[in-house]
């Protein structure tokens, strides 16, 4: 016994020593209900990669850290009034510098494909947690050419496949997406993944250029 905690003691002492900018920093755990609720925005895209890192000051403190900011292809967006279709998320930590935590990660540590529950702060979209980038795999089997934009449609696209999360969990976010109704592609409905527009009503509008602007809406 006495072996193993002089063990443990010198291994704490030896990664101290080595990463004296190293501290200690945890994650609350989230269900599905609180990662829905608390986040800003929710977006399913795929993770481009990292475009740069950027130490940001702490508002109302004099503290820094340091961020890795990645770029997202965004196919849908489950919630948010974004519209574009590139996103620029950021993660705490950043490589090979002098100051890291425990709670550092990458965006892409657990897959290229994700779902995103994002909240705004600090200037920067940020995962709540870990738990806030979910894994998804896309079936290319069932990319479907048409129909509504609705939560089936989605799922019948995207499998949720990540290992954090239980399967309670994993039917609850499913639920969530088959009963929400305010799915946005940040393309046009003429464009993105190729729509029949089958189900839409074409609405012509007047323009400043004489040449009427035609778009398309869904309704329930």
């Amino acid at each position: 016994m006495k072996l193993r905690l002089s063990f443990i003691f010198i291994a704490v002492l030896i990664i101290t020593l080595v990463a004296p900018g190293a501290t200690l920093a945890c994650w609350i755990n989230l269900s599905s209900q609180e990662l829905i609720q608390q986040a800003d925005v929710l977006l399913i895209g795929d993770i481009v990669g990292p475009i740069g890192e950027e130490k940001i000051k702490l508002q109302g403190l004099s503290e820094s850290r340091w961020v890795t900011k990645w770029k997202v292809k965004v196919y849908y967006y489950l919630k948010g009034s974004q519209k574009s279709n590139e996103f620029i998320v950021a993660t705490p930590g950043a490589e090979n510098k002098s100051i890291m935590t425990s709670a550092d990660y990458r965006l892409d540590q657990w897959g290229h494909t994700v779902l995103l529950f994002l909240r705004s702060g600090e200037g920067l979209y940020e995962p709540l947690s870990p738990q806030g980038v979910v894994n998804l795999q896309k079936n290319e089997s069932s990319q479907k050419t048409e129909g509504p934009l609705n939560g089936q449609f989605i799922l019948d696209q995207f499998e949720i496949v990540d290992r954090k999360i239980s399967p309670t969990e994993k039917s609850e976010l499913e639920k969530f997406i088959l009963q929400n109704n305010l799915f946005a592609s940040p393309n046009n409905v003429t464009e993105a993944h190729s729509f029949n527009l089958k189900g839409f009503t074409e609405l012509e509008l007047p323009s400043k250029g004489g040449k009427p602007l035609i778009i398309y809406c869904l309704i329930a």
